[in-house]
């Protein structure tokens, strides 16, 4: 408890490292906004990442597909051409060099047809793995959203706080002398953020030091600005620890 009887220039640099306290204080968790953010979206973009590496996976299978389609339909083709001739074969060399095309033709869908399955078989795997990270990403996104949302909304209200502080400042910087303004600004330059703190126990909160019993005593009195004579900070008595 500082008490009523407080010099009116320490009072005043009092009530300013408060604001200045807080208001570094906020402008230290404004910028750990984006960071934040960043975190949250990087979790989205991981799943993004094997999205599309499972993309790049299934899109050579498919356009392998598309050329078994056709290879297949080309091969149906010949061998359709070929049975076609086989009633107008007069030799019997002829006869059976037909018959090896067709053998051939069909070993060839069997396995086109073959290979076809397997295919069919991964890329549907592939498909329904793609099917689920892109309902996760979906979640992960309105979640992102969502967070993202009440970062920001937490973060509007630091700056409704902002407006407020800056208002108890300029009051604060009011109400003190030049001069003792003056000094503030001159620790400030060397000592931010902490220019004005309690000492306690008979020791500056500052920097930790000892104070020499006659200076600790005129501290306690706060009817005038002291200062640490190891640190040089605006010193003032506060018995609450």
């Amino acid at each position: 408890m500082i008490g009523t009887e407080v010099n009116a220039d320490l009072k005043a640099l009092i009530e300013l490292q408060k604001a200045d306290n807080r208001i570094a204080e906020i402008e230290g968790e404004k910028n750990k906004l984006p960071l934040a953010i960043e975190a949250l979206r990087l979790e989205v973009v991981s799943s993004l990442s094997q999205y599309q590496e499972l993309m790049r996976e299934i899109e050579p299978l498919k356009r392998r597909q598309v050329e078994i389609r056709n290879a297949i339909e080309e091969e149906k083709i010949r061998l359709r051409h070929t049975q076609e001739r086989l009633p107008n074969i007069t030799t019997q060399k002829a006869y059976y060099a037909l018959l090896k095309e067709v053998e051939t033709a069909e070993k060839a869908i069997e396995s086109f047809e073959q290979e076809g399955q397997r295919l069919t078989e991964e890329v549907a795997a592939l498909d329904a793995e793609l099917a689920k990270i892109e309902a996760g990403m979906r979640s992960e996104e309105a979640e992102f959203e969502e967070q993202k949302a009440g970062m920001e909304a937490e973060f509007s209200h630091l700056d409704e706080e902002l407006v407020g502080l800056a208002k108890e400042r300029e009051m604060a910087r009011a109400a003190a002398s030049v001069s003792a303004l003056s000094r503030y600004k001159r620790i400030a330059a060397k000592r931010s953020p902490l220019v004005v703190v309690p000492a306690r126990d008979g020791r500056c909160s500052g920097c930790n030091i000892k104070l020499p019993p006659q200076i600790y005593a005129d501290v306690k009195r706060n009817d005038r600005i002291n200062l640490c004579s190891h640190c040089n900070r605006i010193l003032y008595y506060d018995d609450e620890g």
